[in-house]
């Protein structure tokens, strides 16, 4: 039944390394399809993961079987968590400045406000033109 846990590891390193390979090849993609950075980050933090599993494996007979299991439950619950807040964190993230980008169009559009203006460094003068704007007058100009 120890075996099972070797072959696991073992296996899990094949992947590793298969991912590796993929990450090296996907580096000159277009940059809207090109995730090997992203890849790369996931292949790191999951083989410190699997080097961290090794370590269990090597005190399984010095340790108290319930501490190493506790341990091995917290290595990989790390592992998930840390694999998913790398692979989605920055989507979501980047999904929220596309909303941004989108609002400063659409504040520069209606309301003429310049380039200068796009970090809302002159609140007063959007909030103006916006309210004018709702009181039926169309564009305003600064």
């Amino acid at each position: 039944e120890e075996y099972w846990d070797y072959i696991a590891v073992t296996w899990n390193t094949i992947l590793l390394i298969c991912s590796s390979v993929l990450a090296f090849q996907m580096r000159k993609m277009h940059h809207d399809l090109n995730e090997s950075t992203t890849l790369a980050i996931l292949i790191y933090s999951n083989f410190l993961f699997v080097v961290l599993r090794v370590g269990t494996l090597v005190f399984e007979g010095n340790a108290l079987q319930n501490t190493l299991q506790h341990i091995q439950s917290l290595i990989y619950s790390l592992d998930m968590i840390g694999t998913i807040a790398i692979y989605f964190v920055p989507k979501l993230v980047k999904k929220d400045l596309t909303k941004s980008q989108r609002l400063q169009k659409h504040v520069h559009s209606t309301f003429g406000v310049g380039a200068n203006d796009s970090q809302f460094g002159d609140q007063n003068s959007v909030r103006s033109a916006f309210e004018s704007n709702e009181s039926g007058h169309h564009r305003t100009e600064f």
